[in-house]
């Protein structure tokens, strides 16, 4: 049994071949899927609903072991999907915060990827940006068996507003530029040149 929440801005990572659009296989082996990694403050309603969630799912999965499974699936990565952002200090964004690890087999289709106004957008679009703001719909879940581990699959993510990019160059915009079409002269004119 899973348990679907709504994270509301949280930022997105796209860091090593972002797979939110194509899915990728985990160094080049296994399953391919889709994934991102959300990043909120460890003081956040964001960061109650996942401890929440995983509280939950664990405690009807695991039963009476969840407190020791938890505790040894924690130490890896490839089997918690909730992490605090502390251990890995050489990612920007992640010190300070906690990160959520999202994915979906390529099997299950893509996630919805949408704007503000719930438009599918491409990768190409630039709209989401490893930094930017977004909502993201996800579904935790405890697995059992020889897989056991705390997982979390990726339902759809909406852009919510920019924010500062992660590395690399800011998004492109044409904020702060001027229709120069409408001017009345023809000093600017690329025939009076």
């Amino acid at each position: 049994m899973g348990k679907i929440v709504t994270l509301k801005n949280v930022r997105i990572a796209l860091f090593n071949d972002p797979a939110l659009w194509t899915p990728k296989q985990y160094e080049g082996k296994g399953a391919f899927k889709y994934s991102a990694k959300f990043i909120m403050a460890p003081d956040s309603e964001e960061k109650k609903l996942c401890d929440e969630a995983i509280k939950e799912v664990t405690s009807a999965e695991w039963k009476g072991k969840t407190e020791s499974l938890t505790e040894e699936f924690k130490l890896n990565r490839q089997k918690w999907c909730f992490e605090d952002g502390n251990r890995r200090q050489n990612y920007a964004g992640y010190p300070g915060n906690w990160v959520l690890t999202a994915n979906r087999a390529e099997k299950d289709n893509a996630p919805q990827v949408v704007d503000r106004g719930l438009k599918p957008i491409s990768e190409n679009s630039g709209i989401i940006f490893s930094g930017c703001l977004v909502n993201a719909r996800v579904d935790f879940y405890a697995q059992s068996g020889v897989n056991a581990g705390m997982r979390c699959t990726l339902i759809a993510v909406q852009f919510a507003a920019i924010a500062e990019s992660f590395g690399g160059a800011a998004p492109a915009t044409i904020d702060g530029l001027d229709d120069l079409s409408l001017e009345d002269d023809d000093e600017g004119d690329i025939d009076s040149i």
